[in-house]
């Protein structure tokens, strides 16, 4: 790198890992869904899904990162892939807006 840090857009149903200091991941406009960050501060290492919805139907042509239960193991196991052991890992989870009312109480 010459000085500037490199970055990597995280989308809607995307999962991205780095091991490199400096390197960001980046996501916007999480509203309703989840950013999940995988952190191994020892190690320099990063994770980060940006997941929509919580479970899959068993689809097998949606996106890995699309659903929490197939994003979640997929990037416990591309943290593992680049030198981040589970016993190491931070998590962070941000996002997860009520975008809309959903039914007569709006106090939730």
């Amino acid at each position: 790198m010459t000085g500037e840090a490199a970055e990597t857009m995280v989308r809607m149903g995307e999962l991205s890992v780095s091991r490199t200091p400096g390197h960001v991941l980046a996501s916007i406009g999480l509203g309703s869904c989840i950013g999940l960050v995988l952190v191994d501060a020892s190690r320099a290492r990063a994770g980060l899904a940006h997941i929509v919805l919580p479970s899959s139907t068993g689809g097998s042509n949606a996106a890995v990162g699309k659903f929490a239960d197939s994003a979640v193991p997929a990037l416990l196991e591309q943290m593992a892939s680049i030198g981040a052991p589970r016993s190491s890992l931070h998590a962070v989870l941000v996002g997860g807006a009520q975008m809309f009312s959903l039914g007569s109480d709006s106090s939730l």
